[in-house]
């Protein structure tokens, strides 16, 4: 998907939104998030319920029902990269088998004992794990024996526990004791994990924005869909650039230790029909503690039209390039000379200028934000735009 989609952040919360305590865990790329016809806004992953219609392994495209979590094929997945294994047979004497996993991605091996009557590998691995368990499942089973046992010598326990809290440092293992206890430690080859195929509902209304068809597809890594609300195919999509064929102006207040930024703010409409835009913003936030921030916009209401099938017409300006002849002869017949302009060389030209930066298109819309950034604090500020 592109770049322009992709990093375009909304913010999903279920409280009201506070310009002073924003979380950064609730912003999400718009290109993840579904959206509600009924409630008409976008839902995280987090904000609808869902269930499990069907599995498959991804590997050798077999097909599973819901309650299955691991392909019970010949499918295992490394225990360190989670690359494919391949397997390989060798042969011994009084017809026994060993199998020898090999990771493709990294320098994992694993062999096998010897087995002498047909069993699966699945089977074989379970064996060798319960015979010589590995690290984890030595803690589950000490975890267990200690809890389902009844220890009379609680009190030596104790005394012995108070004696290590005492100790100023643990006695380092020698290297033979390091050596020994990692040749003790095996990693077993692991069953690949299924895909699930899932439905999804807004958790507010219940009301289904993600469904797939019953009609069942030739292979399970194709998906049909009944129902598809993806948040990107209703939402105006809002990204950050800077000034047409610029670098990014920033000019450094030393004197009142102010920052200011000029940014292009770009809105693009993905429907076949047009929409309305009204923009909210605070007239003052904190970034930080101890920095405010102040936002001029010179419009904030306006209409985006629908967008055409003509792809190189939905492209803001600032996004074109003159590498491609398309985009070349797309940027002239919109700019003509002024994309050959010298840029602005103060603050105060951009800010006489300003509507003039303003810029439309057949679905977008391109407006120019003054961000002024303030500190209390005598302190150089370098905080990211872009």
């Amino acid at each position: 998907m592109s770049l322009i989609y992709n990093n375009s952040l909304i913010y999903c919360s279920e409280t009201p939104f506070d310009p002073n305590n924003i979380s950064t865990d609730l912003s999400f790329p718009l290109s993840q998030l579904y959206f509600c016809p009924v409630c008409q806004e976008p839902r995280a992953i987090y904000q609808t319920s869902f269930e499990i219609n069907s599995k498959f392994c991804n590997n050798c495209l077999g097909e599973y029902p819901p309650h299955v979590t691991h392909c019970v094929k010949n499918c295992f997945c490394c225990p360190d990269c989670q690359a494919n294994l391949s397997i390989t047979m060798s042969d011994h004497d009084n017809n026994g088998k060993s199998f020898r996993f090999n990771c493709v991605n990294c320098q994992y091996k694993y062999t096998t004992g010897i087995i002498y009557k047909p069993k699966s590998l699945h089977g074989i691995i379970d064996d060798e794990k319960t015979g010589n368990p590995d690290s984890f499942h030595q803690l589950c089973k000490l975890i267990i024996d200690g809890v389902l046992t009844n220890t009379e010598d609680t009190k030596k326990t104790i005394d012995k526990n108070i004696e290590l809290m005492l100790q100023h440092s643990m006695p380092q293992p020698t290297k033979q004791q390091q050596e020994t206890l990692e040749s003790n430690i095996k990693s077993f080859p692991r069953a690949r994990k299924l895909i699930s195929k899932t439905t999804h509902r807004c958790s507010h209304c219940n009301n289904l924005v993600l469904a797939y068809s019953n009609d069942k597809p030739s292979s399970p890594i194709i998906n049909k869909f009944a129902i598809k609300f993806n948040a990107i195919d209703y939402l105006p999509t809002i990204t950050i650039s800077n000034l047409f064929n610029q670098e990014k102006f920033h000019e450094l207040k030393n004197w009142n230790n102010t920052n200011t930024f000029v940014v292009m703010i770009h809105f693009m409409n993905p429907m076949q029909v047009k929409c309305s835009i009204n923009i909210s913003v605070p007239s003052s936030f904190k970034v930080t503690r101890d920095i405010n921030s102040k936002i001029t916009i010179p419009m904030n209401q306006f209409n985006l039209g629908p967008t055409s099938s003509n792809l190189i017409k939905t492209i803001p300006s600032c996004f074109l390039t003159s590498n491609t002849p398309t985009a070349k002869s797309e940027l002239i017949l919109r700019k003509g000379d002024v994309m050959y302009d010298p840029p602005p060389s103060t603050f105060e030209e951009i800010e006489e200028n300003l509507d003039s930066f303003v810029e439309r298109g057949v679905s977008w819309c391109s407006i120019p934000v003054i961000i002024n950034l303030s500190s209390e604090v005598k302190q150089k500020l370098d905080i990211g735009i872009l």
